[in-house]
């Protein structure tokens, strides 16, 4: 299909006109960031006509992660997960839909989680907000959530940082 195909085909069945031109190109999802001083590890899993994501970081301790949405079904988050990772420490959530957070509480059930964060204003089960800015430190990094309002009004973008590392290094943005 060409350009103006494929946004008139997203508008009709009304789809995300850029998510659906880049899987059409076969450019998403997008690729693995190499060079980070941790495990950034994209969870594809089937939605709709396109993928939905989850990010799981590790930081290569003992098996452990830290896990950013989960998915619509913990069967399709398990299809794609590491078997090197056997503990989850604390899963965030970027806003609430299904396909992001459908998962949630049998995630949380599955992996023992203490904690399920989400964008303050979030109604969510299982969960506790985390504010504008407010911070969680997980082995040498630093997770800051920010408040991203637009795709959804309770949206949350997370900056996970290495506490040790220099600015502009050892950082990246989650924000789906």
């Amino acid at each position: 299909l060409t350009g103006p195909e494929l946004q008139r085909l997203a508008g009709l069945l009304k789809l995300n006109e850029v998510g659906l031109c880049a899987l059409a190109k076969g450019c998403y999802p997008l690729p693995q960031c190499p060079g980070l001083p941790f495990s950034l590890r994209a969870l594809h899993m089937p939605h709709g006509v396109g993928v939905a994501n989850a990010y799981l970081i590790a930081t290569g301790n003992e098996g452990a992660g830290i896990l950013f949405d989960t998915g619509s079904t913990l069967d399709a988050l398990l299809t794609d997960w590491p078997a090197s990772i056997r503990r989850v420490d604390a899963v965030f959530l970027t806003h609430v839909e299904e396909e992001h957070t459908g998962a949630l509480c049998d995630v949380v059930d599955y992996f023992g989680i203490p904690k399920a964060y989400v964008p303050a204003g979030c109604r969510a089960p299982c969960r506790r907000s985390l504010t504008e800015q407010q911070t969680f430190d997980w082995e040498n990094l630093e997770v800051t959530a920010y408040s991203t309002p637009g795709h959804a009004a309770a949206h949350n973008g997370y900056r996970i940082r290495v506490k040790t590392a220099t600015p502009a290094m050892g950082e990246v943005l989650i924000a789906e």
